[in-house]
C-alpha cells in the first residue's frame, strides 16, 4: 500500500509507524550513556576488542586510525557481554563448521569519505572442533586472540582450532553495503568541516545515508526494485559547554552528565522497498542536528548498521494477512459511509449558501428600515418637546389671564357699585363724570388687549393643533399605502422591517391623536364663552361712549347715569362669564400641558428603544455577514471532505493486500539472509553488522 495509513494499521510495520511519529523503534535503547546496545545482536564482541585494538595498534601511526582504538574498544564494549569459550573441550572433532559472527568498522573523514574497513570474525566452535574451516575475502588476516594457524586456498581457510573459538581480522576494499554522508552549515551557509573549527554561531549536522544493495526481485510477476532493510543508528556526543538549544530531526536527545546525546534512527530505502510513497519523508532517511554552539569543535561519531533488525517485524503469515484484508473491507464499508454523509453534506451546505443572499439582503433591509424609523422617531421627540414648551408657555398665559379676569370682575363689581352710586347722586356723580370718563377709557383699553390676548392664545393652541394633526395625517397616508401595497393590514407581518415600521407609526398617530383630541377641546373657547367675550368688548365700549357722551352733555347726565347703571350690571354678568370661561380655559391648558409631557416621555422612550433597535440589527447585519463567510466555508470544507472521502474510498477498494505482504516477505528475507560482508563459508548461522566511525572534527 501506498500511504503510511495502512502502516499504522498493520501491526507488523509497528516499527516505522514509530519512528514517524518520532516515538521510538524496536523497543531498544541508543544511550551510550547508561552503557546499553546499539541495538547490535552479537554478544561476542567483547571478545573482539581485544584483536581490534590490536589490529588498531599496529597502524595507529596512519592518519586514518587516529582515535580507532578508543572507537573499536568504545563499539566493541557497547555491543555485547557475553564471551565464547576461553577453555579446550575434551571431547574433539576432527573437523567441523563454526557459527561466524562478523563485524565490519568503517573508517571515515568527518565528511563520512571512507578511508578504510576492518573487519574482526568470531568463529564460534560449537562442535569442540580440531579443525575449523571458514571462507573469506579479506586480505591481511591475523589471529588477534591465540596462536592457531591457519591455510589458505583462495578464499578457503583451515584453522587449526585444537576446540577453541577463533578471533580474527582483516582488510578489504570492497564496497560497504551503508555509507554516511556528514555536511556541515554556520548560520545557513555550508561550511567545510577544518573551517567550522573554533566557530560560533547556529550549527546544522546533517547525516545522509545510503543503501547500496539495490536487487532487482519478482513480486507477483513484476520486477521492482528492493533494498536490505537496514536500521541506522547514529550517536553524537556534545559537550553542553559547547552545545545549547539542541534540536534534532529523525531522533532524540538526552542529557548525561556534562554532554548531551543526540541519537539519529533512519531506514534507508525501506519505504522504497515496501512501495510505499515517502515523498514527505515520514519513514526517515536522514538524522539533522541544529544547536547554537561556541567554539565549535566535535568528537567522533558513530553510526551502527543492521540489516536484519526490521526482519522479524515484516515478516507474516496468511492469517494475519486475512485479518487485515477484513480489516480493510470494514474501512472501507465506513469510507463509503462517511462518502455518502459527506454528498449529503455537501448538497445541504451549496442549498444553505444559496440562500444565504437573501437572508442577506431581507437584514440589510431590516437594518436600513429600523434606521429610518429611529430617525423619524427621533424627529417626533424632539416636536414632543418642542409641543410641550409651546403648551407650557399657553398655560403660563391663561394662568395670568384667569388671574386678570379675577381682578376684572372685582373692578367691574367696583364699577357696578360706583355707577349705582352715581345714579343715586346725580349731581355728585356729575361733578365727577369727566374724571371716571377717563379713568374707563383705560379699563375699556384693558379690556379690548385681554379679549384680542384671549383670541390670540386660542389662535396659537389652534394652529399647534393643526400641525399636529397635519403629521397624524402623514402617518395615516404612510400606513394607508403599507396596507395597500400589501393588500391587507395583516400581510404587512411577512416582511419584519415593514410591519415593525407599521406599528410604530401606529403607535405614534395613537398617541398624537389623543393629545390632538384634548387640545382641540381645551383651547377653542365655546359659543357661550366667545358671546360673552365678544359682549364684555362690547360692553365696554357703550360704557365708554355713555361715559363720554356724560361728559359731553350735562342734559341727559340723569340718563347716561341710568344707562351705566345697566351697563354696569351687564359687564358685571359679563366678566363673570368671562371669568368662568378663562378658568375653564386655564384647566384646560393643564391637561393639554400634562398630555404634552406624557406625549414627551412616550416619545424619548420610544427613541431610546428605535435606537436599541437600530444597534441590534445593525449587530445583526454584521453577524449576518459572517454567518455568510462561515457558511462559504462550511460549503468549501465540506466539498474537500466529499472529494477526499472519494480518494480515499478508491484508494482503498484498489489495495492489493497480498501485493503489500509479498513486498514485506521478499524484504524481510533479504534482511536475514544477508548474513555475511567478507563471505562464510557456512550460509546458516552467520551475523554481521557494520560501525562507521566518523572522524571529529578537534584541534591537533
Amino acid at each position: 500500500m501506498k500511504s503510511k495509513f495502512l502502516l499504522k494499521t498493520v501491526g507488523i510495520t509497528t516499527a516505522v509507524a514509530m519512528a514517524i511519529g518520532g516515538i521510538g523503534v524496536y523497543n531498544y535503547s541508543l544511550d551510550a550513556a547508561t552503557g546499553t546496545t546499539l541495538g547490535v545482536k552479537s554478544n561476542s564482541v567483547s571478545e573482539n576488542t581485544a584483536y581490534s585494538v590490536k589490529s588498531v595498534k599496529d597502524n595507529e601511526d596512519k592518519p586514518e586510525h587516529k582515535n580507532a582504538e578508543s572507537t573499536v574498544k568504545y563499539v566493541a564494549d557497547n555491543t555485547g557481554s557475553s564471551t565464547g569459550k576461553d577453555t579446550e573441550s575434551t571431547a574433539k572433532t576432527a573437523s567441523g563448521k563454526a557459527e561466524k559472527e562478523e563485524t565490519v568498522y568503517i573508517f571515515t573523514n568527518a565528511k563520512g569519505e571512507k578511508q578504510n574497513i576492518i573487519v574482526s570474525n568470531h568463529l564460534k566452535n560449537t562442535e569442540n572442533a580440531a579443525t575449523l574451516e571458514d571462507k573469506t575475502t579479506l586480505s591481511n588476516i591475523e589471529n588477534v586472540k591465540g596462536n592457531e594457524t591457519f591455510k589458505q586456498d583462495g578464499e578457503k581457510l583451515d584453522w587449526q582450532s585444537n576446540g577453541q573459538d577463533i578471533y580474527y581480522q582483516g582488510d578489504t576494499d570492497k564496497t560497504p553495503p551503508v555509507n554516511v554522508k556528514v555536511s556541515y552549515k554556520l548560520d545557513g551557509k555550508d561550511i567545510e568541516p577544518d573551517e567550522l573549527l573554533g566557530k560560533s554561531g547556529k550549527v546544522t549536522i546533517r547525516y545522509d545515508y545510503e543503501n547500496n544493495t539495490k536487487t532487482i526481485k519478482k513480486i507477483n510477476g513484476k520486477d521492482e526494485e528492493v533494498y536490505v532493510p537496514f536500521t541506522l543508528a547514529t550517536l553524537v556526543t556534545l559537550p553542553n559547554d559547547k552545545f545549547s538549544n539542541i534540536k534534532v530531526t529523525n531522533g532524540k536527545v538526552t542529557s548525561e552528565g556534562n554532554n548531551s546525546v543526540a541519537v539519529g534512527l533512519t531506514f534507508p530505502k525501506l519505504a522504497e522497498s515496501l512501495g510505499l510513497d515517502n515523498k514527505d519523508e515520514k519513514v526517515p532517511e536522514y538524522f539533522e542536528i541544529n544547536a547554537d554552539v561556541k567554539d565549535f569543535s566535535l568528537n567522533m561519531t558513530l553510526t551502527a548498521a543492521l540489516p536484519d533488525m526490521l526482519s522479524d517485524l515484516l515478516d507474516t503469515d496468511e492469517s494475519m494477512e486475512n485479518k487485515l484484508q477484513d480489516n480493510i473491507n470494514k474501512l472501507i464499508d465506513g469510507v463509503d459511509e462517511l462518502k455518502n454523509g459527506s454528498a449529503k453534506l455537501k448538497d445541504g451546505s451549496a442549498k444553505l449558501k444559496d440562500k444565504s443572499s437573501d437572508l442577506a439582503d431581507g437584514v440589510k433591509s431590516l437594518d436600513s428600515g429600523a434606521k429610518k424609523l429611529s430617525d423619524n422617531i427621533t424627529k417626533l421627540s424632539k416636536g414632543a418637546s418642542t409641543l410641550k414648551t409651546g403648551i407650557s408657555s399657553l398655560k403660563a398665559g391663561t394662568d395670568k389671564l384667569s388671574a386678570g379676569a379675577g381682578k376684572l370682575e372685582t373692578g367691574i363689581g367696583s364699577l357696578k357699585d360706583g355707577a349705582d352710586k352715581l345714579s343715586a347722586g346725580g349731581d355728585k356723580l356729575a361733578s365727577s363724570l369727566n374724571t371716571v370718563s377717563a379713568e374707563y377709557s383705560k379699563i375699556n383699553a384693558g379690556i379690548i388687549t385681554l379679549v384680542d390676548k384671549v383670541s390670540s392664545l386660542s389662535g396659537g393652541a389652534s394652529k399647534q393643533g393643526a400641525e399636529l394633526n397635519a403629521k397624524i395625517n402623514g402617518y395615516k397616508e404612510k400606513m394607508a399605502a403599507l396596507v395597500k401595497a400589501y393588500g391587507s393590514e395583516e400581510k404587512i407581518a411577512s416582511n419584519p422591517a415593514d410591519w415593525a415600521a407599521y406599528n410604530q407609526m401606529k403607535g405614534a398617530v395613537g398617541a398624537m391623536e389623543s393629545v390632538a383630541t384634548t387640545l382641540s377641546a381645551q383651547t377653542s373657547p365655546d359659543s357661550d364663552t366667545a358671546k360673552s367675550l365678544a359682549a364684555l368688548k362690547e360692553g365696554s365700549a357703550k360704557i365708554d361712549t355713555a361715559l363720554k357722551t356724560l361728559a359731553a352733555s350735562s342734559k341727559t347726565f340723569s340718563g347716561g347715569l341710568n344707562q351705566l347703571s345697566a351697563g354696569a350690571s351687564a359687564l358685571s354678568s359679563g366678566s363673570k362669564e368671562l371669568k368662568s370661561g378663562i378658568s375653564s380655559l386655564s384647566t384646560g391648558a393643564g391637561k393639554l400641558y400634562t398630555g404634552a409631557s406624557a406625549l414627551e416621555s412616550g416619545a424619548i422612550k420610544l427613541d431610546a428603544g428605535a435606537k436599541e433597535l437600530h444597534k441590534g440589527t445593525t449587530k445583526l447585519n454584521n453577524a449576518t455577514a459572517k454567518l455568510i463567510d462561515g457558511i462559504a466555508s462550511l460549503d468549501k470544507g465540506a466539498g474537500k471532505l466529499k472529494d477526499g472521502t472519494e480518494t480515499l474510498s478508491s484508494k482503498l477498494s484498489d489495495t492489493d493486500i497480498a501485493s503489500i505482504f509479498d513486498h514485506f516477505d521478499v524484504v524481510a528475507k533479504m534482511g536475514k539472509d544477508y548474513n555475511t560482508f567478507s563471505g562464510a563459508d557456512n550460509g546458516e548461522d552467520n551475523s554481521v553488522k557494520f560501525v562507521i566511525k566518523v572522524d571529529g572534527i578537534e584541534g591537533k
